[in-house]
């Protein structure tokens, strides 16, 4: 997986991985970040943009 890969070539570890085998809804776990990777439908669905919509935003580069 792209995101994996590039983490782990600048000496980021993922700790867990969970969904992979189902592949519609990742969830990464980096510790002090976790990662959502949602097909589009699954993403619509569970509305995870809403339901944190008060948090505050981060740029990642």
């Amino acid at each position: 997986m792209y995101v994996r890969d590039e983490l782990e070539g600048i000496g980021i570890h993922m700790q867990g991985i969970e969904g992979e085998q189902s592949g519609t809804w990742i969830v990464m776990d980096y510790g002090d970040i976790v990662l959502h990777v949602f097909l589009e439908a699954a993403r619509l669905y569970y509305d995870i943009d809403g339901l944190w919509s008060d948090a505050k935003r981060a740029v990642i580069e």
